[in-house]
Protein backbone atom coordinates (compact mmCIF):
# COMPACT_ATOMS: atom_id res chain seq x y z
CA UNK A 1 0.00 0.00 0.00
CA UNK A 2 1.16 3.58 -0.55
CA UNK A 3 2.57 5.04 2.68
CA UNK A 4 3.17 8.60 1.40
CA UNK A 5 0.73 11.16 2.78
CA UNK A 6 -0.04 14.27 0.77
CA UNK A 7 -2.33 16.97 2.06
CA UNK A 8 -4.88 18.86 0.03
CA UNK A 9 -7.62 17.78 -2.39
CA UNK A 10 -5.57 18.50 -5.53
CA UNK A 11 -2.59 16.54 -4.23
CA UNK A 12 -4.82 13.61 -3.24
CA UNK A 13 -6.34 13.58 -6.73
CA UNK A 14 -2.93 13.54 -8.43
CA UNK A 15 -1.83 10.72 -6.13
CA UNK A 16 -4.94 8.73 -7.15
CA UNK A 17 -4.14 9.31 -10.81
CA UNK A 18 -0.59 8.08 -10.29
CA UNK A 19 -2.05 4.92 -8.80
CA UNK A 20 -4.05 4.17 -11.93
CA UNK A 21 -1.14 2.26 -13.45
CA UNK A 22 -0.24 0.36 -10.28
CA UNK A 23 -1.77 -2.23 -8.02
CA UNK A 24 -1.48 -2.10 -4.24
CA UNK A 25 -1.28 -5.78 -3.34
CA UNK A 26 0.79 -8.26 -1.37
CA UNK A 27 4.03 -9.38 -3.03
CA UNK A 28 2.53 -12.80 -3.76
CA UNK A 29 0.23 -11.21 -6.31
CA UNK A 30 1.25 -9.52 -9.54
CA UNK A 31 1.56 -5.82 -10.19
CA UNK A 32 -0.36 -4.93 -13.36
CA UNK A 33 2.08 -2.11 -14.07
CA UNK A 34 4.77 -4.70 -14.78
CA UNK A 35 5.12 -7.41 -17.40
CA UNK A 36 3.69 -10.13 -15.16
CA UNK A 37 0.03 -11.06 -14.94
CA UNK A 38 -1.82 -12.58 -12.04
CA UNK A 39 -4.29 -15.47 -12.13
CA UNK A 40 -7.88 -15.93 -11.08
CA UNK A 41 -6.66 -18.35 -8.40
CA UNK A 42 -4.50 -15.58 -6.90
CA UNK A 43 -7.54 -13.32 -6.66
CA UNK A 44 -9.68 -16.09 -5.16
CA UNK A 45 -6.96 -16.63 -2.55
CA UNK A 46 -7.01 -12.90 -1.75
CA UNK A 47 -10.58 -13.23 -0.45
CA UNK A 48 -12.12 -10.06 0.96
CA UNK A 49 -8.78 -8.20 0.77
CA UNK A 50 -8.83 -8.50 -3.01
CA UNK A 51 -6.65 -6.38 -5.25
CA UNK A 52 -6.70 -2.58 -5.53
CA UNK A 53 -6.33 -0.76 -8.85
CA UNK A 54 -6.61 3.01 -8.82
CA UNK A 55 -9.52 3.92 -6.55
CA UNK A 56 -11.27 0.52 -6.77
CA UNK A 57 -10.85 -2.75 -4.91
CA UNK A 58 -11.87 -6.00 -6.65
CA UNK A 59 -12.56 -8.75 -4.12
CA UNK A 60 -14.44 -11.95 -3.13
CA UNK A 61 -13.68 -13.77 -6.39
CA UNK A 62 -15.22 -17.20 -6.98
CA UNK A 63 -15.22 -19.62 -9.90
CA UNK A 64 -17.12 -22.60 -11.25
CA UNK A 65 -16.12 -24.14 -14.56
CA UNK A 66 -14.56 -26.89 -16.59
CA UNK A 67 -12.02 -27.81 -17.92
CA UNK A 68 -10.16 -24.60 -17.01
CA UNK A 69 -8.85 -24.33 -13.46
CA UNK A 70 -8.73 -20.85 -11.86
CA UNK A 71 -4.94 -20.98 -12.06
CA UNK A 72 -5.25 -21.33 -15.87
CA UNK A 73 -7.16 -18.05 -16.25
CA UNK A 74 -4.77 -15.08 -16.49
CA UNK A 75 -5.86 -11.64 -15.30
CA UNK A 76 -4.52 -8.46 -16.90
CA UNK A 77 -5.66 -4.87 -17.35
CA UNK A 78 -7.97 -4.27 -20.33
CA UNK A 79 -6.86 -1.92 -23.10
CA UNK A 80 -9.16 0.84 -21.91
CA UNK A 81 -9.10 4.15 -20.07
CA UNK A 82 -11.69 2.79 -17.63
CA UNK A 83 -10.25 0.72 -14.79
CA UNK A 84 -11.21 -2.94 -14.96
CA UNK A 85 -10.06 -6.51 -15.47
CA UNK A 86 -9.42 -8.73 -18.49
CA UNK A 87 -9.88 -12.50 -18.16
CA UNK A 88 -7.64 -14.48 -20.53
CA UNK A 89 -8.04 -18.17 -21.38
CA UNK A 90 -8.63 -20.22 -24.54
CA UNK A 91 -12.26 -21.30 -24.12
CA UNK A 92 -12.92 -23.67 -27.02
CA UNK A 93 -15.79 -25.88 -28.20
CA UNK A 94 -15.78 -28.33 -31.13
CA UNK A 95 -18.31 -30.91 -32.39
CA UNK A 96 -20.67 -30.55 -29.44
CA UNK A 97 -18.08 -30.63 -26.63
CA UNK A 98 -18.92 -27.43 -24.78
CA UNK A 99 -17.25 -25.32 -22.09
CA UNK A 100 -18.76 -23.03 -19.47
CA UNK A 101 -17.27 -20.82 -16.76
CA UNK A 102 -18.94 -18.70 -14.10
CA UNK A 103 -16.82 -16.00 -12.45
CA UNK A 104 -18.12 -13.78 -9.67
CA UNK A 105 -16.53 -10.85 -7.84
CA UNK A 106 -17.40 -7.54 -6.19
CA UNK A 107 -16.12 -3.99 -6.72
CA UNK A 108 -15.78 -1.21 -4.14
CA UNK A 109 -14.85 2.43 -4.80
CA UNK A 110 -12.38 3.52 -2.12
CA UNK A 111 -12.52 7.21 -3.01
CA UNK A 112 -14.95 8.86 -0.58
CA UNK A 113 -15.73 11.73 -2.96
CA UNK A 114 -19.51 11.34 -3.54
CA UNK A 115 -19.41 12.04 -7.27
CA UNK A 116 -16.76 9.38 -7.94
CA UNK A 117 -19.25 6.51 -7.84
CA UNK A 118 -19.57 3.86 -10.56
CA UNK A 119 -22.05 4.95 -13.23
CA UNK A 120 -21.35 2.36 -15.92
CA UNK A 121 -20.22 -1.22 -16.51
CA UNK A 122 -18.66 -2.30 -19.82
CA UNK A 123 -18.38 -5.82 -21.25
CA UNK A 124 -16.34 -6.86 -24.29
CA UNK A 125 -15.05 -10.14 -25.76
CA UNK A 126 -13.57 -11.66 -28.92
CA UNK A 127 -15.91 -14.62 -29.40
CA UNK A 128 -16.04 -16.43 -32.74
CA UNK A 129 -18.20 -19.23 -34.12
CA UNK A 130 -18.10 -21.23 -37.36
CA UNK A 131 -20.09 -22.27 -39.29
CA UNK A 132 -22.92 -19.84 -38.66
CA UNK A 133 -25.86 -21.41 -36.86
CA UNK A 134 -27.91 -21.38 -33.68
CA UNK A 135 -26.17 -24.36 -32.05
CA UNK A 136 -22.65 -23.02 -32.58
CA UNK A 137 -22.04 -19.82 -30.63
CA UNK A 138 -19.80 -18.03 -28.14
CA UNK A 139 -21.36 -15.82 -25.47
CA UNK A 140 -20.89 -14.02 -22.17
CA UNK A 141 -23.87 -13.05 -20.03
CA UNK A 142 -23.27 -10.77 -17.08
CA UNK A 143 -25.51 -10.08 -14.10
CA UNK A 144 -24.75 -6.90 -12.15
CA UNK A 145 -26.16 -6.66 -8.63
CA UNK A 146 -25.87 -4.77 -5.39
CA UNK A 147 -24.19 -6.40 -2.39
CA UNK A 148 -27.48 -8.07 -1.42
CA UNK A 149 -27.85 -9.79 -4.80
CA UNK A 150 -30.52 -7.44 -6.16
CA UNK A 151 -30.07 -6.87 -9.91
CA UNK A 152 -29.41 -3.33 -11.03
CA UNK A 153 -31.70 -1.83 -13.67
CA UNK A 154 -30.64 -2.92 -17.15
CA UNK A 155 -28.95 -6.13 -15.96
CA UNK A 156 -28.11 -8.62 -17.37
CA UNK A 157 -25.99 -7.53 -20.32
CA UNK A 158 -24.53 -9.91 -22.88
CA UNK A 159 -22.27 -10.34 -25.88
CA UNK A 160 -22.62 -13.15 -28.42
CA UNK A 161 -21.33 -14.48 -31.73
CA UNK A 162 -23.41 -16.88 -33.83
CA UNK A 163 -20.92 -16.99 -36.69
CA UNK A 164 -20.12 -14.86 -39.76
CA UNK A 165 -22.87 -12.59 -41.01
CA UNK A 166 -25.38 -13.07 -38.18
CA UNK A 167 -27.25 -9.85 -37.50
CA UNK A 168 -27.45 -10.63 -33.76
CA UNK A 169 -23.67 -10.73 -33.27
CA UNK A 170 -22.30 -8.15 -30.82
CA UNK A 171 -18.88 -8.02 -29.22
CA UNK A 172 -19.52 -5.28 -26.65
CA UNK A 173 -22.29 -4.21 -24.30
CA UNK A 174 -22.69 -1.68 -21.52
CA UNK A 175 -24.88 -0.99 -18.51
CA UNK A 176 -25.69 2.49 -17.24
CA UNK A 177 -25.78 2.48 -13.44
CA UNK A 178 -28.33 5.06 -12.34
CA UNK A 179 -28.15 6.09 -9.58
CA UNK A 180 -24.39 5.60 -9.42
CA UNK A 181 -23.11 3.28 -6.69
CA UNK A 182 -20.02 2.71 -4.54
CA UNK A 183 -20.43 -1.08 -4.47
CA UNK A 184 -21.60 -3.71 -6.92
CA UNK A 185 -21.04 -7.37 -7.77
CA UNK A 186 -20.61 -9.04 -11.15
CA UNK A 187 -21.47 -12.62 -12.15
CA UNK A 188 -20.29 -13.51 -15.65
CA UNK A 189 -21.25 -16.71 -17.46
CA UNK A 190 -18.77 -17.50 -20.23
CA UNK A 191 -19.99 -20.16 -22.70
CA UNK A 192 -18.77 -21.73 -25.93
CA UNK A 193 -21.11 -24.16 -27.70
CA UNK A 194 -20.95 -26.07 -30.97
CA UNK A 195 -23.16 -28.37 -33.00
CA UNK A 196 -22.48 -32.12 -32.69
CA UNK A 197 -20.49 -33.78 -35.47
CA UNK A 198 -23.64 -35.50 -36.80
CA UNK A 199 -25.32 -32.08 -37.17
CA UNK A 200 -22.68 -30.38 -39.33
CA UNK A 201 -20.35 -29.87 -36.36
CA UNK A 202 -18.81 -26.54 -35.53
CA UNK A 203 -16.17 -24.65 -33.57
CA UNK A 204 -16.49 -21.66 -31.23
CA UNK A 205 -13.93 -19.87 -29.09
CA UNK A 206 -13.25 -16.98 -26.70
CA UNK A 207 -9.77 -15.89 -25.62
CA UNK A 208 -10.51 -12.74 -23.63
CA UNK A 209 -13.36 -11.10 -21.72
CA UNK A 210 -13.06 -7.46 -20.60
CA UNK A 211 -14.85 -5.74 -17.74
CA UNK A 212 -14.53 -1.98 -17.32
CA UNK A 213 -16.09 0.42 -14.83
CA UNK A 214 -16.67 4.10 -15.54
CA UNK A 215 -17.26 6.98 -13.17
CA UNK A 216 -18.37 10.61 -13.41
CA UNK A 217 -16.12 12.40 -13.22
CA UNK A 218 -13.45 9.91 -14.29
CA UNK A 219 -10.52 9.73 -11.84
CA UNK A 220 -8.10 10.42 -14.71
CA UNK A 221 -10.11 13.47 -15.78
CA UNK A 222 -10.04 14.75 -12.22
CA UNK A 223 -6.29 14.41 -12.23
CA UNK A 224 -5.97 16.45 -15.41
CA UNK A 225 -8.18 19.17 -13.92
CA UNK A 226 -6.14 19.16 -10.72
CA UNK A 227 -2.83 19.27 -12.58
CA UNK A 228 -4.08 22.17 -14.67
CA UNK A 229 -5.22 24.03 -11.58
CA UNK A 230 -1.85 23.58 -9.88
CA UNK A 231 -0.05 24.81 -12.98
CA UNK A 232 -2.29 27.87 -13.08
CA UNK A 233 -1.51 28.60 -9.42
CA UNK A 234 2.24 28.37 -10.10
CA UNK A 235 1.92 30.77 -13.04
CA UNK A 236 0.00 33.28 -10.89
CA UNK A 237 2.77 33.14 -8.30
Amino acid sequence: MLSLRIRGRFAQTILAVAALGAVAAPAARADFSGATTTTLQDLINAGSQGITIGDKTFYNFSYQGSPAAPSDIAITRPDSSDIGLQFNYSWHSADGINEDAVIRYCVHVNDTTPQNLINGVGLKFNGTANPAGVLTNASVTENVTDLNGNELAGSPISVIDFGPGNANNRDSASLTVDPAVRDLCVTKDISVHSAPANLQGGVSSITFVDNTFSQVPEPASLGLVAAGALLALKRRR
